[in-house]
C-alpha cells in the first residue's frame, strides 16, 4: 500500500545528483569502503542517520531571527525552557549541543569503575561512555526481540527476567543506575510499551535504582504506544508522553532526532544534586549552563521543533513512510527486520548474504555495495564482527530515514537499488580491516577487498 502524500510543502530545496559509477567506486576506495568517510557531495540519497539530518519548519527557520544572543539567561533560554517543560515535566533541564555529551557528563557523575548499567540495548555512544568511566554495559532483550521475521509488538522491551537475574548476581550498590532506550535504536528501531516501562519501574523500585531513559526518539515511541497498547488508545499523544515519562527519574535528549533540529540536546533530572553537579560539570566544556554549548538561534529551533514533533498528521507519515520502504523492500524479497520501527528500515545481513562470515564484515561490504548500485548510503550496525562472539542479534544494514526530507518517489529509488544488489547478492565479497581504532570502530575503520 502506498504510503500517503506528504503533509508538508516544499519551500526551499537542496540540488542533489547521482555520480558516474567510475567516481562512486573511487570515492569509496578512498573511504576506505567505510560509508561512514564518504562525503556527502558524492552520495545520492543519504540513508547513513535521522541525526540532525532533518529539515527545519518555516516556523523554526523564524525563530533563529528573534533569538536572543545574550551570554547568560537570555530570552531564547527561557522560551527554550518553556517549551520542553511543557512536555518533559522534570523539575531540572539543562541543554546541551548534542546528547552525546550528556552521556560522558552522566557517568562521569554516577558510575564507580565495576558498576553496571542495564538496558534494553545501549546505542553504540552510550556504551563507548559506559565503558570509559570503568562501568560494565548490559542489553536485556526479551527473546522476542531476535525474531526477525515475526510480527511481535514491542521488541524493544526491557528483558525483566534479565534485569532481576543481574540485580541478583552483582553485589548490592553496583547498578546505580537502568538506562531504557525509546525507541531502541540499536534494536531494530523496535518501540518499548508503557506496560513494559511500568513494570521496570517496578522493579527498580524495589531496589532503589534510578530509572533513565534514552528518549531521543519519545515522539515516535509514545505514537506507537497509542497506536498498539489500548490503554492510551484514546489519549493525546502529548498525554502519552508525559505517562510515559512519569516513570523515569530523568532522561537524556538528543534533539537532533524527534527535536528535529539539526543540533542540540538535554539533560534532565528530578535528582537536584545530580543536576547542580551536572551543571558545574557542564560548564567546564559546554559554556554557561543556559547556553549548553548552543547559540540561542539553536535553542530557538529546539523548542520549536519539539513542539511540532507531536503533531499526529506528521508523525502518522513519519511512521507510515518507515513502512512504505519496508514493505516495497520485502516485496522484492529482502530480509527486513518486523515490525517497522519509528525511524528505520533494518536489512538483515546474515539473510542477505549468507555466504559470508561476521568476520568478513559483510555490514560493511553491503554497504558499499548499496552505495556503488545507486549512490544510497546506509550504514552498517555489525556487533558480532566487532566483538568477535556470537550474538543472538542480527547484524543490520540501517535505513534511517531524515525527517521531511525524501519524498516517496525517492524511498521508491532506494528499494529499486537495493533489490538490484539483492539480485546479485551471491557474487558479494567480504573486506579485511586495515585500520581498526579502539572504540565506535564503525565510524573510522577502513578497509579492502578480499
Amino acid at each position: 500500500m502506498r504510503s500517503p502524500p506528504e503533509p508538508y510543502r516544499t519551500k526551499s530545496c537542496e540540488k542533489i545528483r547521482l555520480s558516474a559509477k567510475g567516481d562512486r567506486v573511487a570515492a569509496l576506495e578512498k573511504a576506505g569502503f567505510n560509508v561512514f568517510l564518504l562525503p556527502s557531495e558524492s552520495v545520492y540519497v543519504d540513508l547513513l542517520s535521522d541525526s540532525g539530518t532533518s529539515a527545519m519548519s518555516s516556523s523554526q527557520w523564524a525563530s533563529l531571527l528573534r533569538a536572543d544572543e545574550s551570554f547568560a539567561h537570555s530570552k531564547s533560554y527561557y522560551s527554550f525552557m518553556d517549551s520542553i517543560r511543557s512536555v518533559f515535566r522534570f523539575e531540572h533541564i539543562l541543554p546541551l549541543h548534542q546528547g552525546r555529551i550528556g552521556e560522558h557528563l552522566f557517568f562521569q557523575l554516577t558510575l564507580k569503575s565495576g558498576d553496571h548499567v542495564p538496558s534494553n540495548t545501549h546505542f553504540g555512544t552510550t556504551r563507548a561512555n559506559i565503558e570509559a568511566f570503568g562501568g560494565i554495559p548490559h542489553d536485556l532483550l526479551t527473546s522476542a526481540a531476535f525474531d526477525w521475521k515475526s510480527d511481535v509488538l514491542f521488541k524493544g522491551n526491557l528483558d525483566t527476567e534479565g534485569l532481576l537475574d543481574l540485580v541478583a548476581r552483582v553485589d548490592k550498590g553496583k547498578i546505580p543506575v537502568c538506562m531504557l532506550t525509546i525507541t531502541n535504536n540499536t534494536g531494530a528501531g523496535q518501540p518499548v510499551s508503557l506496560a513494559n516501562i511500568r513494570s521496570v519501574r517496578e522493579q527498580l523500585n524495589q531496589q532503589n535504582i534510578p530509572f533513565y531513559a534514552d528518549a531521543a526518539r519519545f515522539a515516535e515511541n509514545a505514537y506507537l504506544i497509542r497506536k498498539y497498547e489500548d490503554e492510551c488508545k484514546e489519549r493525546s499523544l502529548e498525554e502519552v508522553v508525559k505517562t510515559i515519562l512519569s516513570h523515569f527519574d530523568g532522561c537524556l535528549v538528543s534533539a537532533k532526532k524527534d527535536g528535529l533540529s539539526n543540533t542540540g540536546g538535554f539533560f534532565a533530572t528530578n535528582d537536584t544534586a545530580l543536576a547542580d553537579s551536572f551543571k558545574d560539570l557542564a560548564m567546564l566544556t559546554e559554556g554557561f549552563y543556559t547556553q549548553g554549548g548552543c547559540a540561542a538561534r539553536d535553542l530557538e529551533a529546539m523548542g520549536q521543533g519539539i513542539k511540532e514533533s507531536l503533531d499526529e498528521e506528521y508523525l502518522s507519515f513519519r511512521v507510515g513512510q518507515v513502512a512504505y520502504l519496508g514493505e516495497m523492500l520485502a516485496g522484492e524479497g529482502v530480509p527486513v527486520y518486523k515490525p517497522y520501527g519509528g525511524h528505520a528500515v533494518f536489512i538483515v545481513v546474515e539473510e542477505f548474504l549468507p555466504h559470508l562470515k561476521h568476520s568478513d564484515f559483510p555490514a560493511q561490504a553491503l554497504c558499499g555495495e548499496i552505495y556503488l548500485e545507486g549512490g544510497v548510503r546506509g550504514a552498517p550496525e555489525n556487533v558480532k564482527a566487532w566483538k568477535k562472539k556470537e550474538s543472538q542479534m542480527p547484524e543490520f544494514v540501517r535505513l534511517s530515514i531524515p525527517r521531511r526530507v525524501y519524498s516517496n518517489t525517492h524511498l521508491e529509488y532506494v528499494a529499486q537499488v537495493v533489490s538490484g544488489v539483492y539480485k546479485r547478492r551471491g557474487s558479494l565479497g567480504g573486506l579485511d580491516i586495515v585500520k581498526e581504532p579502539p572504540r565506535l570502530k564503525e565510524f573510522t575503520s577502513t578497509f579492502e577487498r578480499r
